[in-house]
C-alpha cells in the first residue's frame, strides 16, 4: 500500500493556504485536508537576514547563548530580540545564521491556526538551478533568488536595481526566469524566460518547502522548535522507570556541566583581563572590553594614526584566520608595528610570517626562543600593502 502524508501549507503574508499529499516521494495537491494536518508556514524573506560569523564548534547549549552576540556586528537591532538559527558552515569555516526578531516570529505564530512543524522563508524554497534568477509574483511583492544562500522578497519597484546584483550572484552568463504570466516592465529589459505554466505560488514552492532543502532554513529552532507530546510522554515514563537513580545521574551530570562551564568562563575573563592589561595597561578596571580597547586605540592617534590603523588592518585577519597563534603584546613606535607571538612550534612562526609576506606585508622575525611546549618570537611588521 502506498504511503502517504497530507500537509498544511500556508502562506502567512498572503494568508493563502493549501492542502498537499506526498505518496511515495511524490507531491501533489490534495482533494481534502483536515484542521489537524501538519502545517508548514511560509513567512515573508525580506524578515530574515543570513550571515555568516566566526565562531568555533560549541555544544548545543553553548553555541545557543554565543549565537545572539556572535551576530551583533552583522544587524542593527538588539542582539537579545533577536531568534538566531544556524544553518550550515561555509567553504571559508565560517557559521551561515538566519536571524529574526523574535517580535515577528511571536507575531506569525499568533497568525497562525495552529502551531506548525516547520517554519521557512518563503523565497527560500523557490527552486534553484545553476546560473538562473528565479522571479516568483507573490501577492504584491516578488519572491527571488539567485544561489542557495541568495534569497529575497521584494517590492516590484525595486527590481530594477536588484536584478542585476542578483545576476552577479548566480554566475556568468546568469539568466532570469520568470514563473508567471507577463513579467512587469522591470524584468522584461532582462528578456526572461517566462514559464507562465508554473501554477500558484504555493504549487511552485510546496516542493521544497515539504522536502528535505527546505529543512536547513528551518526557523522554529532553538526556543522554537516544535515539542513532539508523544516523544515527551516516552521521556517522561522512561524517567518514572528509572526512578532517584536516573534523576540523580541527570542533575549530577548538569551540575558537573554547569561547574565546567563556569570554570572555562572564568578562565577565560582572566585570561582576557589578562591580555587586556598586558596590552592597555593604563586601563585599570574592565568594564566592556570592546568599547574600552577602541578608546584606547583612538589614544594612539594622532600624527600616526593612518598608519597605525593601515598595519592593524593589514594583519588582525591573518591573525585571527591562523589557529595556534597569540599575541602576547604589541607596540607601536615611529611606524613599527612589533608584536610579540607565542606558538606551538618554529614552523607555525615561520608559516605565519609567509602568510604575511605573501600579502605585501613587510614581516621580519626576531628574538625567537624556543622553549619545551612552546615557541616565542618578536614579529616586526614594518609595511602593508605597499
Amino acid at each position: 500500500m502506498a504511503r502517504s502524508e497530507r500537509y498544511r501549507l500556508i502562506d502567512v503574508a498572503t494568508g493563502v493556504e493549501t492542502w498537499f499529499v506526498v505518496a511515495d516521494g511524490v507531491l501533489s495537491r490534495a482533494t481534502s485536508g483536515a484542521d489537524d494536518d501538519p502545517v508548514v508556514a511560509l513567512v515573508p524573506a525580506d524578515r530574515c537576514s543570513l550571515v555568516r560569523v566566526d565562531i568555533p564548534e560549541l555544544s548545543a547549549a553553548r553555541m545557543a547563548r554565543a549565537l545572539r552576540w556572535a551576530v551583533e556586528d552583522s544587524i542593527a537591532g538588539d542582539p537579545e530580540q533577536q531568534h538566531v538559527v544556524p544553518v550550515r558552515r561555509a567553504a571559508d569555516g565560517r557559521l551561515m545564521c538566519l536571524v529574526v526578531a523574535r517580535t515577528d516570529m511571536q507575531q506569525w505564530l499568533e497568525l497562525l491556526p495552529v502551531r506548525p512543524g516547520r517554519m521557512l522563508p518563503d523565497a527560500a524554497c523557490l527552486p534553484l538551478a545553476d546560473a538562473e534568477v528565479v522571479l516568483l509574483p507573490a501577492g504584491d511583492h516578488v519572491l527571488a533568488r539567485a544561489a542557495e544562500d541568495v534569497f529575497d522578497r521584494i517590492e516590484p519597484e525595486l527590481l530594477e536595481s536588484l536584478v542585476p546584483e542578483l545576476m552577479e550572484c548566480a554566475g556568468e552568463s546568469a539568466r532570469v526566469v520568470w514563473l508567471g504570466d507577463a513579467p512587469p516592465v522591470q524584468v522584461r529589459r532582462y528578456r526572461p524566460e517566462v514559464r507562465g505554466d508554473a501554477g500558484s505560488a504555493l504549487d511552485v514552492l510546496a516542493p521544497a518547502a515539504l522536502g528535505v532543502s527546505g529543512r536547513q532554513f528551518n526557523l522554529l529552532e532553538g526556543e522554537y522548535a516544535a515539542r513532539d507530546k508523544a516523544s515527551s510522554a516516552r521521556q517522561w515514563r522512561m524517567a518514572g522507570w528509572l526512578g532517584g537513580l536516573v534523576v540523580f545521574l541527570l542533575l549530577a551530570g548538569l551540575m558537573a556541566d554547569y561547574v565546567l562551564l563556569k570554570r572555562e568562563e572564568l578562565r577565560m575573563e582572566q585570561e582576557i583581563e589578562t591580555r587586556f592589561t598586558d596590552l592597555f595597561p593604563e586601563i585599570s578596571t574592565l568594564v566592556r572590553p570592546r568599547a574600552q580597547a577602541e578608546r584606547a586605540l583612538d589614544g594612539l592617534r594622532g600624527g600616526s594614526r593612518d598608519r597605525f590603523v593601515q598595519l592593524m588592518g593589514a594583519v588582525s585577519p591573518i591573525l585571527s584566520g591562523t589557529t595556534g597563534v597569540r599575541v602576547e603584546a604589541l607596540s607601536f613606535a615611529d611606524g613599527v608595528l612589533e608584536l610579540e607571538l607565542e606558538t606551538a612550534s618554529l614552523a607555525d612562526l615561520e608559516a605565519l610570517q609567509r602568510q604575511l609576506n605573501a600579502q605585501d606585508i613587510d614581516a621580519a622575525l626576531r628574538d625567537v626562543e624556543v622553549l619545551s611546549d612552546a615557541t616565542r618570537g618578536r614579529m616586526r611588521i614594518l609595511e602593508a600593502g605597499a
